[in-house]
């Protein structure tokens, strides 16, 4: 299977299947997804093509979820919500026919609207199974959404309820679901005796340093935990882009660097005929209006909070748009959101009146 991206009337993830993944497609799960739009699920439509099937995911309007976490960290009472909507939509499954180990839990295919914690996955409906299980994909999943959290805010009891949950290998989601939305309520209800828990805070300055020491010892131990593997092929082991390595259920940030490009680039920004030069040593650059989450701040008007961002791969650099409200123009060819190009040397990035190209 190949995933890319396509704008016709909105902006979609395209899913591409050979007559051989086609065939493995269930019917039932594939109808309840074309005519329903089931809560916090992408949209999907099909297309059949000589044998060839795409499952096309509307994402107009939305941002991906890691995007916009970068760069707007959410309170603690916000990352509850988000966990515990996005743990309610896997426990929800069967109330769809669906299975709750065939959803994409991978930081490229969960999106947010309107609202950060207004989230939407992505459901693959075919018959099998991933390597990792759903409990450590959530466990993973989650952590990671923890980690850009905008400080705990003197939080502690639920967080430890809910690190005692995941440290425990067989742990059911139903008992993740309701740790999650007992610990947003109690969030909910704190806001109306701020005086109270700030009191609490003051006159008990030890307990809190104790209590943040013992949480973060647990997200490393849970962090670092190895992973429980099983005997069956991997769902989406085979799923790439231009040679990309095989998405799992492991967030990206989990995914070993290597094969970067050896020699350093430089980075060109053109503004109004002024030229700077910046020196481009990690593996992702972003350009944005927002100086949180972005590594080149661009306050031109018309340039989105995060506009596009280039990526180190193998031997090449590669270029996207992040779903930017005026786009990005690669040599005067406008760029797909979400879609990988290649930029080479001699290529010219637009956005907006900024151009940007790359030298060693």
């Amino acid at each position: 299977m190949h995933f890319d991206y396509d704008q016709r009337n909105g902006t979609y993830l395209v899913i591409i299947l050979d007559p051989i993944q086609s065939k493995q497609l269930v019917p039932h799960q594939l109808q309840m997804l074309l005519n329903n739009q089931i809560p916090q699920l992408l949209k999907v439509e099909l297309d059949n093509n000589n044998d060839t099937y795409q499952l096309q995911y509307d994402l107009t309007s939305k941002k991906r979820l890691f995007q916009v976490l970068q760069t707007c960290p959410p309170t603690i009472q916000m990352f509850y919500e988000m966990a515990f909507r996005l743990v309610q939509t896997i426990a929800n499954s069967t109330m769809y026919m669906l299975n709750e180990e065939q959803y994409v839990l991978h930081g490229d295919f969960i999106y947010c609207g309107r609202d950060v914690a207004d989230l939407y996955v992505c459901y693959l409906p075919i018959p099998s199974v991933y390597s990792v299980s759903m409990e450590h994909q959530l466990r993973l999943l989650l952590l990671r959404m923890l980690a850009s959290v905008d400080g705990l805010n003197g939080e502690t009891d639920g967080i430890i309820k809910l690190m005692n949950v995941l440290q425990d290998e067989d742990y059911l989601i139903p008992d993740l679901k309701d740790v999650l939305k007992d610990a947003w309520m109690k969030q909910v209800i704190s806001t109306d005796k701020p005086i109270v828990h700030v009191q609490n805070l003051i006159t008990n300055p030890t307990n809190q340093s104790n209590d943040k020491h013992h949480i973060w010892f647990k997200i490393k131990n849970l962090w670092n935990k190895p992973r429980k593997r099983e005997s069956h092929p991997t769902k989406l082991d085979t799923i790439s882009i231009n040679s990309k390595p095989p998405i799992t259920g492991v967030t990206s940030v989990l995914v070993n660097k290597q094969d970067t490009m050896h020699e350093e680039i430089k980075i060109i920004v053109n503004k109004h005929g002024v030229e700077e030069v910046i020196h481009f040593h990690e593996d992702r650059f972003i350009v944005g209006r927002n100086q949180a989450g972005v590594h080149y701040t661009d306050t031109t008007e018309g340039i989105s909070r995060v506009h596009c961002e280039f990526v180190k791969f193998k031997d090449q650099l590669e270029i996207k748009d992040l779903g930017s409200l005026n786009g990005s123009y690669l040599n005067g060819e406008f760029l797909i959101p979400y879609k990988t190009y290649p930029f080479r040397f001699g290529d010219v990035l637009r956005i907006v009146t900024t151009e940007i190209r790359i030298t060693t």
